[in-house]
């Protein structure tokens, strides 16, 4: 067995190391969220984010109001 068949993708794909944001097509959206992947430190980090975040654009449950957002 070879070290790349261990891998469930394939070792030679080409990976895009920039992204940039006017980049909206189907494929590279689709790649860097299929590429992403969230460290137990970057989850903390959301974590206290959110709960910071959060409170002052909710009002109550269900209140779309705000619709504010950020980016990752």
């Amino acid at each position: 067995m070879k070290i790349e068949q261990i891998f469930s993708k394939k070792l030679t794909r080409d990976i895009n190391g920039v992204v940039k944001a006017e980049q909206k097509d189907n494929d590279s959206v689709y790649v860097e969220l299929d590429e992403y992947v969230v460290t137990p430190e970057v989850d903390l980090h959301f974590s206290e984010f959110n709960e910071a975040y959060l409170p002052t654009v909710v009002k109550s449950p269900g209140d779309k109001s705000g619709k504010s957002c950020y980016w990752i």
